[in-house]
């Protein structure tokens, strides 16, 4: 029996198929190359971040923390402080100009915040203290202080008194946050009940911060009055400072000549100094005469603010160049190719 003879039709049509095959595996080839040369993780982008801050205080012992919020979780873009200069420095004393983050998908980054970390800290998540944040927008975000309230329109006043020792002595070695017309409060300052902050008075004695105590609202008395003497306070923020005078201040005294002080505390704060944010203060007049009312002047516009602006990081130059001649590489086959074809 005669085998059958393949038509030439036929054999171009199994030849071009074979070389169809052939290109296709090329390119394939050509793509896994150039991915090899310039691989893109499939969880996301390298990036590149910048920061600046005005006002941002020196953390002394502790030191901040940046993150972004990514799809709702956070990720650490680096540990850092801020010395006398306003420039940023890494944990060793090294000058910051950016901080490098691996694997970010940069389509869910919806926010950045500033977080104020303990010494020694080495875990993943941030501090309770984030006392920065801002939304982004186009790869930018404005930072400003994470209070989850606003202070546009904070101001206060006070008086020196000391009402806990019943009777006129010793005025001026007391402050009371109110308005003696009414009385009535002497701040405006919004509600911090619901919120990771708390207001706390002080009254800077000497060049030591004394505090008079911790409140959440300005018409409610504060947590705090082991200075006092036991004859009944106003029902708002204060302090007589009488007696228990703590290291290097002797009570009763003489608060004249000194600063009246309003700052925003971290709730879970339990230092004895001032917390960087200072929304009011005031110098009490050298002359001040008690129960007369005097003004805290507004200094919220003070508090540390910044920016936050990312980039993604493009191939390194030399990579692009591998990309380049494997593609030139391919192109000149696949001409070769067809021209064998044709």
């Amino acid at each position: 029996m005669m085998k059958d003879i393949p038509f030439i039709g036929d054999i171009q049509m199994r030849k071009s198929t074979l070389l169809n095959k052939g290109f296709l595996i090329l390119i394939g080839f050509i793509l896994s190359s150039i991915a090899l040369v310039n691989p893109v993780n499939a969880q996301g982008q390298n990036i590149n971040l910048t920061l600046s801050f005005s006002n941002l205080a020196d953390p002394g012992d502790d030191h901040y923390e940046g993150w972004l919020i990514v799809d709702g979780s956070p990720v650490s873009s680096g540990k850092f402080t801020i010395n006398s200069e306003n420039k940023l420095e890494n944990l060793e004393g090294n000058e910051i100009t950016s901080f490098s983050v691996e694997n970010v998908e940069t389509d869910k980054v919806t926010k950045f915040v500033v977080s104020l970390e303990p010494n020694g800290d080495t875990d993943s998540i941030p501090a309770l203290v984030k006392l920065l944040a801002g939304d982004f927008s186009n790869d930018q975000a404005t930072i400003t202080p994470n209070l989850g309230v606003t202070l546009s329109s904070a101001s206060g006043s006070y008086i020196l008194a000391t009402p806990s020792n019943g009777g006129d002595t010793n005025e001026n070695s007391g402050i009371w946050f109110l308005d003696p017309s009414g009385p009535s409060a002497g701040l405006v300052l919004p509600d911090l009940t619901d919120t990771d902050w708390v207001y706390e008075g002080w009254v800077v004695i000497n060049g030591i911060p004394v505090t008079t105590g911790k409140f959440n609202k300005t018409n409610e008395a504060d947590n705090f009055d082991e200075y006092s003497d036991n004859q009944g306070t106003p029902p708002f923020p204060g302090e007589d400072f009488l007696s228990n005078a703590p290291s290097g201040v002797t009570f009763p005294t003489d608060i004249s000549s000194g600063k009246a002080v309003i700052s925003i505390e971290p709730r879970v704060d339990n230092s004895l100094d001032l917390f960087q944010f200072k929304p009011l203060v005031g110098d009490i007049p050298t002359d001040a005469v008690d129960h007369t009312k005097y003004s805290l002047a507004d200094m919220s516009d003070t508090l540390a603010t910044g920016s936050a602006e990312f980039s993604k990081v493009t191939s390194a130059p030399f990579n692009g160049v591998i990309e380049a001649f494997l593609l030139l590489m391919g192109i000149g086959i696949v001409f070769r190719i067809k021209s064998k074809k044709n």
